[in-house]
Formats: structure tokens, sequence, C-alpha cells
């Protein structure tokens, strides 16, 4: 019984056990602060969300092919390009008062009980507005089934 416990005695003075508890000494406040913050996360049952999240990325790593990373990585570029040309474009600003106007048009539109006859249309054409969204829509017409390919 005594060589045991000369060897565990011994074992505790070894120079690798002292530099591991001066380690764990000169890092107990550091310490100290991770296990409140996970007693915290456990006790409000953060840590447990955390774990089944990572077990969730972890399983959709695993099945996901090389080939299925690469359109997730095209997709996310193309709408980051996306995007950014929707903000450099200003669009932000304007869709306010473009759904405003979708909205206003809609109302005109149901509340005009009279026909739209070929002359009537004919004469819009004229007026620069409808000019303009005519030329708007047949470019944006032009530029879709190319977008849409890619």
């Amino acid at each position: 019984m005594e060589l045991k416990e000369t060897t565990a005695v011994d074992l505790l003075a070894s120079p690798e056990v002292l530099a591991l508890l001066e380690q764990v000494r000169q890092s107990a406040p550091a310490l100290t602060h991770a296990l409140q913050r996970v007693e915290r996360l456990t006790a409000t049952g953060a840590l447990d969300t955390m774990l089944d999240l990572a077990e969730v990325v972890h399983a959709a790593r695993s099945s996901m092919s090389d080939g299925m990373i690469a359109r997730m990585g095209t997709l996310v570029r193309v709408l980051g390009e996306t995007a950014d040309t929707l903000v450099t474009s200003g669009l932000p600003e304007k869709l306010p008062a473009m759904l405003q106007a979708a909205g206003e048009a809609r109302e005109e539109a149901e509340a005009d009980q009279s026909t739209l006859g070929v002359f009537a249309a004919m004469k819009a054409l004229k007026q620069p507005e409808i000019q303009f969204s005519l030329k708007f829509m047949l470019a944006l017409a032009r530029r879709m089934p190319q977008a849409v390919k890619e």
C-alpha cells in the first residue's frame, strides 16, 4: 500500500503535472469566466440549441457533394451580384414609390368602367410615359431569356 501512495505522490510531483497545475493557476480567471458562460448557456438552453445546430450543419455538410457545394457557391455569388446591382441602381429608394404607383394604377383600372378601343390605345402610345414603359418592357423581355438560362 505504501508503494502505491509513493507512486501517486511521485506522479503528482512530476514536472508535467506541476507545469499543468501552473498553467491552470495562471488561466484561472479566464477559466472561471468561461465556466460561468457555459453555465449561463446551459441554464437558458442555448447550449443545447447550439449543439443541435452544429449537428444539423455537420449532417448537411456530410451529405453534400462537391457539385452541390459548387452550385451553392455560384448561387451565393449570383445573389450577391444581384443585390449589388439592385443597390447601385437605386432601386431600393425607388421601390416604395413604384409599389404605390402600382397600387394606384390598379385602383384606377378597377374604377374605370369604359372600354379601351384600338383608337384610344393608339392615342395612348404617343404619350411619353407610355413610350418609356413600352421601351422598358421590350428591353426587359429581350434580356430575360438569357438571364434565365444562366
